[in-house]
């Protein structure tokens, strides 16, 4: 079937409205939609979770692909203001449905869960694509986190998004483990380096600048760094233990 584009170049015009604020968190949450550009991460994912994408958006007469018959052709300044990192290639929207709710008394997987708190989307989409990387069998975003549909985090995850069984947990701040081992990152903690993982245990990062709250700094582990520097990025942190968890099995 040969789809036929439907143009769109006034922004009072109510579908470009949609679609723009799919470009937020805020929209994406309402909508339970986002944005996706990166030609290479939009043809992985027409190929692997095309149930997945719902519109092709375009400003020139490059088609979609057959099985998706939703095109919208936006003028180019309103296109501009969808492709937010400049890709001049064709976007997709996809469904973002919200994450189901994290229940400790559900059976746990082996090996690692990882309890995300980043608020920056760059941090949480690259543990996300860390994460998977390493073999991650669960994510859970805390409260605090970012939307994972973000752009800067779809962008920063790639197609790692879609790899990963994604869970919306409690705050940081009353977030607490009765059946399970756990394991927080401090530069207070024991050093991971002499650290034996569990077969199956929680992770959890701090908050970029706070950290981990006190109640969970008792678990923690610590990476050896130089004494001049103050602490790790958050997400290259979580990516140091998640190589270090790996590579001991």
């Amino acid at each position: 079937m040969v789809s036929t584009a439907k143009e769109i170049s006034s922004a009072a015009n109510s579908t470009f409205k949609e679609l723009a604020s799919l470009v937020v968190s805020k929209g994406i949450q309402k909508n339970r939609s986002a944005i996706v550009s990166g030609e290479k991460f939009i043809q992985e994912i027409m190929k692997d979770h095309s149930a997945r994408v719902t519109t092709w958006i375009t400003f020139d007469d490059t088609p979609p692909p057959a099985s998706l018959a939703n095109w919208y052709r936006l003028s180019k300044p309103l296109f501009d203001e969808l492709d937010v990192f400049g890709t001049g290639k064709p976007l997709i929207v996809v469904t973002a449905p919200e994450l189901p709710l994290y229940d400790e008394k559900l059976p746990w997987p082996n090996g690692c869960t990882l309890f995300i708190p980043f608020q920056n989307p760059d941090n949480c989409g690259a543990v996300i694509r860390t994460a998977a990387a390493f073999g991650v069998e669960r994510i859970v975003l805390l409260k605090e986190a970012a939307n994972p549909f973000h752009p800067k985090s779809t962008r920063a995850a790639g197609p790692a998004l879609f790899k990963v069984d994604m869970f919306r947990g409690p705050s940081i701040y009353d977030l607490t483990f009765e059946n399970i081992p756990f394991v927080s990152l401090s530069g207070e903690g024991s050093s991971l380096t002499a650290f034996k993982f569990p077969q199956k245990f929680a992770l959890i990062p701090g908050i970029e600048g706070p950290g981990v709250p006190d109640h969970l700094r008792s678990h923690a582990l610590s990476i050896p760094i130089r004494a001049d520097v103050e602490s790790l990025n958050a997400a290259t942190a979580t990516a140091i233990a998640l190589y270090e968890w790996k590579r001991n099995l």
